[in-house]
């Protein structure tokens, strides 16, 4: 039981780890460097931290019914059709315009 309560520990810390350099990352300059405002910036975090709670429980239940051996290449499938699908759809304008 220890162990497992260790473990969890750890695992807790290192989540709080990352969360916190994403004010690091703010402080260093990111959101100047991607030219976002405050508000921008914080509907950014919102979006990625809603979709991450949400998206984190099924990957987790997914991989615990699926071998990472299977899981693992189709995850990396659906990554590489949703880029290739939005080049697709979108002008390269678009999608590069970040950049400039």
């Amino acid at each position: 039981m220890t162990n497992k309560k260790t473990q969890l520990c750890i695992l807790y810390l290192l989540a709080f780890l990352d969360r916190a350099n994403i004010g690091n990352a703010k402080i260093a300059g990111l959101s100047t460097d991607l030219r976002l405002s405050t508000s921008q910036f914080n509907a950014t975090l919102t979006i990625f931290f809603v979709s991450y709670s949400v998206f984190e429980p099924l990957t987790n239940i997914l991989l615990k019914k699926l071998r990472p051996s299977i899981f693992l290449p189709i995850l990396m499938c659906v990554f590489l059709f949703i880029p290739s699908m939005l080049v697709k759809i979108w002008p390269p304008e678009v999608l590069t315009s970040w950049v400039y």
